[in-house]
């Protein structure tokens, strides 16, 4: 949806999600992964809507903030509905529902609203919970968070992301899903099968690797195409997030444009003419490269 908005238009896009209990979207992703792959994209603002009342949704939020450094957008539910005489009720008052949105703000949201259950009345008191908030410490705040999660370079797949400028440990790569001298898995690459790559990434990331390299790159095969179909395969059976390892920026942008995640691109020379192809590439997807 990203995409099909800053290929059709220029307006500002704003984007938020909702949450199960578990603190992840249906599809498994967390906060911190979500923010991380929209705010690399350039949208202008992220958050949350609907999943909670603001109580329960302060966890979401404080996430989001530890790595946002764009605005960061709160509309809870007017707390959680009960089935009372077969109707769903939401039985929280518009004050009690004001008083959530200000815990909201002073953990650093500057867009809030109301989502499921809200009423003219809970955006009411939302107005005056904003005319009474101390603006200076909320715009410190928010410059702090954002000096903090300035200083954080992150890697996502869908359901996980690595802080890779964290000195706690060595950042692992894992390496061995490229065909150079490594005749089965050629092979098996000819032939469109991809449990050979299946195999190798289940077994890096049980023996400890941070993010997986895919290098397809050999004669004989479409490599853009079966780039894809690994990238694809892996997103689908590894939580690790990738690194695209592929010197054709074809290659490159075909994977990137479906990669549920942020990636690493590898195998990026400084050749002039290919860094002129590759750098809008990495900017319109949101990847992060090594040279």
């Amino acid at each position: 949806a990203v995409l099909a908005i800053k290929e059709t238009c220029e307006l500002p896009i704003m984007v938020t999600l909702s949450f199960g209990d578990d603190g992840r979207t249906l599809f498994g992703t967390d906060a911190v992964t979500a923010v991380n792959v929209l705010q690399s994209m350039g949208v202008d603002a992220i958050g949350a809507n609907c999943s909670f009342g603001a109580d329960k949704m302060i966890e979401i939020i404080n996430q989001m903030i530890s790595v946002a450094k764009i605005p960061v957008i709160a509309k809870p539910n007017c707390g959680m509905p009960k089935l009372i005489d077969g109707q769903t009720v939401y039985t929280q008052t518009a004050e009690e529902f004001a008083n959530g949105i200000n815990m909201l703000i002073n953990a650093g949201a500057t867009i809030v609203g109301g989502c499921c259950g809200t009423n003219p009345e809970c955006i009411s008191k939302i107005k005056e919970t904003v005319n009474n908030i101390e603006y200076d410490y909320v715009i410190n705040k928010v410059r702090n968070n954002i000096k903090e999660a300035s200083k954080k370079r992150l890697l996502s797949s869908e359901r996980k992301t690595v802080d890779i400028s964290k000195r706690e440990k060595l950042i692992i790569i894992g390496e061995r899903i490229n065909p150079t001298g490594k005749k089965a898995l050629q092979a098996s690459l000819k032939e469109g099968s991809m449990e050979l790559v299946s195999n190798m990434a289940w077994e890096q990331e049980e023996y400890g690797a941070d993010i997986l390299d895919v290098n397809v790159g050999m004669n004989g095969i479409d490599e853009k195409e079966v780039l894809f179909n690994a990238m694809t395969t892996l997103t689908q059976i590894v939580d690790l997030p990738l690194s695209i390892d592929t010197s054709s920026p074809e290659a490159m942008e075909y994977t990137l444009r479906n990669y549920p995640g942020r990636a690493l691109m590898n195998s990026i020379s400084l050749d002039e003419e290919k860094m002129d192809k590759l750098l809008p590439i990495a900017k319109k997807y949101g990847a992060m490269f090594v040279l």
